[in-house]
């Protein structure tokens, strides 16, 4: 059903200053995404991939993401302002 967050056709997506506010993206594969500039206020990332993208400028405030939301490794999400959940 949902198949597309996982299968890999959000993997390096130019997503740059996209609104993905509210967005249910649990599981997604974003490894390598372009997210510069992208609002993804209360946006669901548990279980997300985001490893290798470009968060630069993006506004994380109130993303919910958990232990196992992969980060690229100059991201703390802490700092933006997500929330981590158990």
């Amino acid at each position: 059903q949902r198949g597309w967050l996982q299968d890999g056709s959000l993997r390096g997506a130019r997503l740059d200053n996209g609104y993905l506010n509210g967005l249910d993206l649990q599981g997604a594969d974003l490894s390598e995404a372009d997210l510069r500039n992208a609002t993804l206020l209360y946006t669901d990332l548990r279980d997300a991939n985001l490893s290798r993208a470009n968060l630069q400028g993006a506004r994380l405030y109130l993303t919910k993401y958990n232990k196992a939301t992969r980060w690229p490794e100059d991201v703390n999400p802490a700092e933006r302002g997500a929330l981590l959940l158990p």
